[in-house]
């Protein structure tokens, strides 16, 4: 008996074979299918800022493992640096992935006079506030020890200093003081903070990612030409996995199986002659002796003998 499947289009195929074959084509992708892609947290040392997806660690990570955009750095001192492109490494104090905001500070203690002139363009980030400020320049003389004002760090000289107030606040200043210039400044907090004492607060609106770190979620990109941001739990995320892995041995188990039951070499039954196997020239299956003359398959993983109508009949119960 001859079975023919509408899968494969080939009227002398065995019953065995077209099983093995639909098989194959029905489990294959299991194989190639890729393991959910996550991005696990990291850092540059002991103590040390936690960098996690959008973020990815460099050289501790592959740029894969995030945004293009948003690569932080180890230095040689084992900190984190973040480089804008229009100014030197900030180093990063902190990073809030909920809220979408990045913490930096300036490695030579300098940050008031790099808020001077500081440019976010050509990077995904802004300043968290801007504030207006009125720059002040103000004799040395003039501006006693005891003065609430102190003078922006690593600017002026021996004779006079300079200052940064609100601009609202200027009028407070001492009459001989001179006003250098007024500016938008980035700030941490609207409230009045002199500027020796900020930090850079910088804000991201893309790729979003509040609705998922609260639960613990992994990041990951859907595919590597798009850098569509997915988010996903952990707990699937590797559960998925377990039953990938396991789904994959069992395929293997079977393809294995289905090969031994497949490869069946065929023998022509001559006067005398001894076939394989236990059976020797009775079929297994309908237990009658094989004609002379007759041709059998025989299965290479048990050396049993059938007539070829047998098996496939058995085979298709």
């Amino acid at each position: 008996m001859m079975l023919t499947s509408p899968l494969v289009p080939n009227h002398n195929m065995t019953f065995s074979k077209q099983v093995s074959i639909f098989m194959f084509l029905f489990c294959f992708p299991l194989l190639n299918a890729p393991a959910a892609k996550r991005c696990y947290n990291s850092s540059c040392g002991n103590r040390n800022v936690d960098v996690r997806f959008l973020f990815w660690l460099f050289p501790k990570q592959s740029s894969t493992c995030g945004h293009t955009r948003f690569n932080i750095l180890c230095t040689d001192r084992h900190e984190t640096a973040l480089k804008l492109p229009n100014t030197e490494l900030f180093l990063v104090r902190d990073i809030d992935s909920e809220k979408q905001l990045i913490r930096l500070n300036d490695p030579n203690n300098r940050m008031a006079r790099r808020l001077l002139s500081f440019d976010a363009s050509g990077s995904p980030f802004s300043p968290l506030h801007l504030l207006n400020h009125t720059i002040l320049t103000c004799p040395n003389e003039d501006i006693k020890s005891s003065s609430p004002y102190t003078p922006i760090i690593c600017l002026g000289n021996s004779t006079s200093s300079f200052f940064a107030t609100r601009f609202d606040l200027a009028s407070s200043m001492p009459s001989s003081c001179q006003v250098f210039k007024t500016l938008l400044l980035p700030v941490s907090s609207l409230v009045a903070v002199h500027l020796n004492d900020q930090d850079l607060w910088l804000k991201w609106d893309s790729p979003s990612g509040r609705d998922c770190e609260g639960s613990r979620s992994l990041g990951g990109f859907k595919n590597n030409t798009t850098l569509e941001v997915k988010w996903f739990s952990s707990f699937k995320s590797g559960l998925y996995n377990f039953i990938l892995l396991i789904l994959k041995l069992i395929y293997l188990s079977l393809m294995t199986l289905l090969f031994g039951i497949t490869t069946c070499v065929k023998v022509k039954v001559e006067k005398n002659m001894k076939l394989p196997g236990k059976n020797n020239n009775i079929c297994s299956i309908c237990l009658s002796e094989y004609a002379s003359s007759e041709t059998v398959g025989c299965l290479l993983i048990c050396e049993h003998c059938f007539h070829v109508e047998c098996i496939d009949t058995w085979l298709q119960l």
